[in-house]
């Protein structure tokens, strides 16, 4: 069973299992697990959008040579 524990914020979940649910005990750790590892295996966002924020600003601003030419 789930219980949602308000006394403190954000709010804790708190889970129950019975003795004769270690098959869904192990599961649900495991995946809680799988996801935590993946977590940690991404990259993150902002220090790539950081990355290329300070590459842009290193590229040179471009100029544009407006000549008018006339001929007879």
């Amino acid at each position: 069973s789930i219980q949602k524990d308000l006394s403190c914020k954000p709010p804790r979940y708190l889970v129950y299992f019975k003795a004769q649910d270690t098959d869904a005990l192990n599961a649900a750790f495991k995946e809680y697990s799988a996801s935590v590892l993946d977590k940690t295996k991404r990259p993150s966002v902002l220090a790539k959008l950081h990355d290329l924020a300070q590459s842009v600003a290193n590229l040179p601003d471009k100029v544009r040579h407006k000549q008018e030419e006339r001929g007879l």
